[in-house]
């Protein structure tokens, strides 16, 4: 077990340093390429933002690795680390968080705290690809045998099927298909996960799990 976790972290530190390193060097000059495209045609500065775009995308991708190798480095306070990676993906939203039931996170296992906190920056990266969301809510409700995290933007949805099946879908409750990559960890968490349109337009994924028998589950 000593060996495997060595392993481990030095797949992680070798993933940031190496892969990582290489990837922001790409971001860095897609940036000076960007700053010069004024002059170019409309589709070559179109293909640098593509660039831009899918080399920053790599970058999350990386940390969502590196953070899942390390795991025993993160979440040391799940609120306060979902804050934080709130603060540093969604800089340009307005963003309001709440947590309710903080005294009951002892009982949601550590594996499951990592694995959480992955499916809620995945959530993060999502509504920051929808097109003209300005406002993010987030809502953590921890109980003595569940849990619930919800994620709601005011953004026009995924893409532009979604915007033209926007009232069809109210008339059905609003449920519409949830991203490959929540439901995956949805799964990993032994989670119910959910995506609707509120009223009021946008997204909002909702994931709830059972908490109070993982300890004895995987003891």
């Amino acid at each position: 077990l000593r060996q495997a976790a060595r392993l481990k972290e030095r797949f992680a530190a070798d993933l940031h340093d190496e892969l990582g390193a290489n990837l922001h060097t790409i971001v860095l000059l897609g940036d000076i390429a960007a700053n010069k495209s004024n002059a170019l045609p409309g589709n070559i500065a179109g293909l640098i933002q593509r660039m831009q775009a899918t080399a920053k995308r790599s970058v999350f991708a990386v940390e969502h690795v590196t953070d899942l190798q390390s795991a025993g480095r993160i979440c040391k306070n799940l609120p306060v680390d979902m804050r934080r990676a709130a603060e540093r993906i969604v800089v340009e939203l307005k963003h309001d968080f709440n947590v309710q039931g903080e005294e009951h996170l002892a009982r949601v296992h550590p594996r499951d705290q990592v694995n959480l906190f992955l499916f809620y920056k995945e959530c993060l990266i999502n509504s920051c690809r929808h097109s003209g969301a300005t406002e993010l809510i987030t809502r953590l409700v921890i109980k003595a045998r569940s849990l619930e995290l919800s994620v709601t933007d005011n953004g026009s949805g995924h893409n532009a099927e979604d915007a033209e099946g926007a009232e069809e879908d109210a008339q059905h409750g609003g449920d519409e298909e949830v991203p490959s990559s929540l439901q995956r960890r949805a799964k990993i968490l032994g989670a119910h996960v959910t995506r609707t349109r509120p009223p009021g337009g946008g997204s909002c994924i909702t994931l709830s799990m059972r908490t109070w028998n993982h300890w004895m589950r995987r003891s």
